[in-house]
């Protein structure tokens, strides 16, 4: 089992979301709460735009960078766990960081 939080989540006209946005450890319980705070985030940040307005990059760039922290978080906070319950890849093994 590996975690794997993406580098990017919106791109051009696409956001990834949900389980898209980044995949972690099951035991985490995460996958209802991460897809509920990616579109909850992503709307907010949408908040008042029309199609007819450049998209706004700021606020979008901001949710990335809050939401990618929370994967990374998150894809950490697993890794215990795991260990513990002997699921996956050990320490070293990690495929998620911001390097």
């Amino acid at each position: 089992m590996f975690d794997l939080p993406p580098r990017r989540m919106v791109a051009d006209h696409a956001a990834l979301i949900g389980d898209a946005a980044g995949t972690v450890r099951p035991h985490t319980a995460s996958g209802t709460s991460k897809a509920f705070g990616d579109a909850a985030g992503l709307a907010t940040a949408l908040l008042g735009w029309t199609p007819a307005q450049p998209l706004p990059a700021g606020a979008l760039e901001h949710w990335e960078v809050r939401r990618l922290d929370r994967l990374i978080t998150l894809s950490e906070a697993g890794l215990e766990p795991a260990a513990g319950a002997a699921l996956g890849a050990g320490e070293g093994s990690r495929c998620f960081g911001s390097g």
